[in-house]
Formats: C-alpha cells, sequence, structure tokens
C-alpha cells in the first residue's frame, strides 16, 4: 500500500464575528424558557436535571473494559452501546461498517467495530481516527493491516503532515468476527507531538473515534463516529472543565429545533482565538456535516436554511442583510460582510450574535421586539465563512467583551443519537466544544 498521507481532519468552519455587516460590537420537543438562574449548578456552571444514568454508565463500562481481551470476539463487549449506521457506502459488505463502540481508559483505549459480514484481512484495511485533544483535527490514527499487523500514523502540524509506525507496540488488533483494537498510552507517548502527549492526561475527559475501511488504497466505508467519557472508578464530573473558569450569568434556550454540533468552541485556534464564541453545524452518523463529504455545493450541509429561533426575549438591536450566500471555500477572508442579527435581553445586560445566516435573512428588522422562540432567520453561508454554519457569541453590552454561553433545558451529549449512552438533561448546560446539544423533551 502507498504511504497515503490518510488524516481525513474534521472540516474545521471558519467563522468569526469581524466582517458581520452593519450591526455593533447574541429534535423534538419545544424549547423550554430561558431561566437567568438555574438551581445548584456545579463547579462548572453547570445543572444536571437528570442524574446519576451518566455515572451508572460509566461504572458499568469501567468494570466492562477490565475484562476486554483483543481476539476479534464481541462477546466480552456484551451491555456497551454500539453507535450505528445504516449506510451503505460498498458493494463489499465486509467493508461497510455498521457499529463503532469505544471503551476508554485512562491508560489504553479499546475499540470495537463491526462490518454487515465479518471482516477479512483480504487486502482490506480497517483504520481509526482518534481524536482525544481536540481543536478540530484527529490526533493520530492506527489501523489493522491485511497482515495482522498493527500501523500508527501520527499526525503532526497540526494534521498538515503524518509519521507512520509499523508493527508498533502501542497498538494491538484482531480481526474475527469483529476488528478489536487496544491502544497502550504509555508506548504511545514517545512518539506523539507534546500537543497530543500531553493530552494522554485525559483533561479533555473524553475520547473520540471514527472509522473507516480501505481497499486497494481507496477508502471504502467511513463508519458511524462515537465519543465516550474516559472511564474511571469512584464517583467524579465526568465533563470537561471550563477554560477561564468563568460561569454564565445568563442561560438561554437553544436556537434551534434539531439536534447540532458544536464544531468549534471558545478559543478555538481556527477563528476564536480569545473569544467565547460557538460555531452549531448538523451531522450525520458519521460526524460529517455534508452529503457528499466536504462538498462545494450549500445545499448538501444539512444545517443549510436550518430555522433559528429567538433563544430569549429580547429586542433586535441591529441586523444586516442582502448578502448573498457563497460557496463553501478554505479561504473565506475575501467575504467581510454576512447576514446577522444582534439580539438583546430584555435586561439590555447581554447582546447575542447570530451570524452568517441565509440569504434573505434576517427575517427580523432592527427594534423589533421579539419572544422566545421567534423565527429569526435560516443558516446560511455568507461571510467570513468556509461552509454553512451558525456562529453565536454573546457579549456584555456595557463593554462588549464575550462571555460563555449556557443553554437551558437541553440534552447534551457525546453521539448523534437518541440513546446516546453518555448524555443528560441539564436544567443549564455552558457550551463545550464537541457535544451534541438539542431541546430537552
Amino acid at each position: 500500500m502507498k504511504a497515503l498521507l490518510i488524516l481525513f481532519a474534521i472540516n474545521v468552519i471558519a467563522c468569526g464575528s469581524t466582517g458581520s455587516g452593519s450591526g455593533t460590537s447574541g429534535d423534538d420537543g419545544e424549547t423550554s424558557a430561558a431561566t437567568q438562574t438555574s438551581p445548584n449548578p456545579d463547579e462548572s456552571g453547570d445543572s444536571v436535571n437528570s442524574s446519576g444514568d451518566v455515572a451508572a454508565v460509566i461504572s458499568s463500562y469501567y468494570s466492562i473494559a477490565q475484562s476486554i481481551t483483543i481476539d476479534g470476539q464481541d462477546d466480552d463487549w456484551a451491555g456497551v452501546w454500539e453507535a450505528t449506521s445504516d449506510h451503505t457506502g460498498t458493494t463489499t459488505s465486509d467493508l461497510d461498517i455498521v457499529a463503532t463502540s469505544i471503551l476508554p481508559l485512562e491508560d489504553r483505549l479499546y475499540i470495537k467495530i463491526r462490518t454487515k459480514t465479518s471482516p477479512r484481512n483480504n487486502n482490506h484495511w480497517y483504520f481509526f481516527n482518534i481524536d482525544i485533544v481536540g481543536r478540530g483535527t484527529w490526533d493520530f490514527q492506527v489501523s489493522a493491516a491485511p497482515s495482522g499487523s498493527a500501523i500508527l500514523w501520527v499526525i503532526e502540524n497540526e494534521g498538515e503532515t503524518s509519521v507512520r509506525y509499523d508493527n508498533t507496540n502501542a497498538v494491538t488488533t484482531a480481526i474475527g468476527e469483529v476488528v478489536e483494537i487496544e491502544v497502550l498510552y504509555s508506548a504511545l507517548a514517545p512518539v506523539l507531538p507534546t500537543r497530543v502527549a500531553d493530552g494522554l492526561s485525559m483533561t479533555r475527559g473524553f475520547v473520540t473515534v471514527s472509522p473507516l475501511t480501505f481497499e486497494n488504497s481507496e477508502v471504502a466505508d467511513r463508519g458511524p463516529k462515537m465519543g465516550a467519557f474516559v472511564l474511571k472508578s469512584g464517583t467524579y464530573d465526568p465533563l470537561p472543565p471550563l477554560q477561564n473558569a468563568i460561569h454564565p450569568s445568563l442561560a438561554m434556550a437553544t436556537p434551534f429545533a434539531e439536534r447540532v454540533y458544536v464544531s468549534q468552541g471558545p478559543f478555538g485556534s481556527f477563528s476564536h482565538s480569545g473569544r467565547w464564541a460557538y460555531d452549531l453545524v448538523i451531522h450525520n452518523e458519521r460526524g460529517q456535516s455534508s452529503n457528499p463529504r466536504q462538498s462545494q455545493n450549500n445545499q448538501d450541509y444539512y444545517i443549510f436554511g436550518a430555522g433559528i429561533l429567538a433563544p430569549f426575549t429580547g429586542t433586535v438591536a441591529n441586523i444586516s442583510s442582502g448578502i448573498v450566500d457563497h460557496g463553501p471555500t478554505s479561504d473565506p477572508s475575501v467575504y467581510t460582510e454576512a447576514n446577522r442579527v444582534l439580539l438583546e435581553t430584555e435586561g439590555q445586560d447581554h447582546e447575542l450574535i447570530l451570524t452568517h445566516m441565509k440569504e434573505g435573512s434576517p427575517f427580523v428588522a432592527a427594534g423589533q421586539g421579539v419572544s422566545l422562540g421567534t423565527a429569526l432567520g435560516e443558516v446560511g453561508n455568507t461571510g467570513y465563512s468556509t461552509s454553512p454554519h451558525l456562529h453565536l457569541e454573546l457579549l456584555n453590552s456595557d463593554d462588549s467583551v464575550s462571555v460563555p454561553v449556557a443553554l437551558a433545558n437541553v440534552v447534551a451529549g457525546l453521539n448523534n443519537a437518541d440513546d446516546d449512552p453518555f448524555s443528560q438533561v441539564y436544567e443549564r448546560f455552558v457550551v463545550r466544544e464537541s457535544f451534541y446539544i438539542r431541546p430537552a423533551p
């Protein structure tokens, strides 16, 4: 096989409040009323409405992980949730990935995939993109080679290059009824870039894995993406700590009726440096924001045209409109104007920027009062944006400094599924990168 650069990085979305126009410097079930405070928020500023479920899952999965054997059989995975897909990417059924499971411990990571029919080694490769640090790219990739040996690809220079390590003792693989992988962090750390090696301390608190298959040096299928909290013994808060530990004073409703994914969070290296800002997209089960993947057509993006709802009662302080959507691009710097809304809270202490709206948006006018759930416009691809998404940024009205966003009455989790075992209902959830969020039922 050619030493291909098999990175398949997440399509990071460019977004900024600069060039947003004439404004000044805000699944199922209905959104609940926004609240200014929440009872008994924890030290992270979050308040759980339904407690115990995720803790019980973590405890159960931790026990199961102690008995995992890398032998290509899945009997020891009984009771572990699978991220599933009915997508058919190839006519070769043993390359069609239908389910992904992961068990991340503090010192190692177990991965299992099922294919439509039993996998085999005949010129077929099973790859796993692994993210433990975040910030918009996979950190490393492991594979089960046709020979049964393990190969490690270390991604360097923020996703620009990769280094291949054959027969590494950091990775153990087995192909039988299923494909199983074990990644041992102690053996992995010496070959990782410092940024990623430091992430093995698991300070982010969760791991995500996206599998794919190869045949004759070509991608055959991309399987369902799965995320899981790091499994530890005892009682602990699995949510990642907030950067800078600022607790929001305002909790608002989510601006979408659908489940959305936080593709870039606060202080994101791509376009959110120094700012509490958030980019929201909609994914399929494979963690892709468009079909085909990285499409050059706006209409292929799941969030394009999605309705944007007022997340609180307030007044439209300013708008920018009349901008035509541009196509997806890797260099959005030439697009300096975006359709957007600047929405002020009733107490006039915060302003929310909602930007990159579609041509024909916003639906509201400056000075107009809006109630919770009012249609503000639709998601588009205007302004400094690589592809369709919504950019959110909450500002203090007195000094225009960005502050964290907390959402009221939402389900937040790590997987794009209603039965995600790592999701919980939150009365108040401080938004974090790489989480899926939808209104609570």
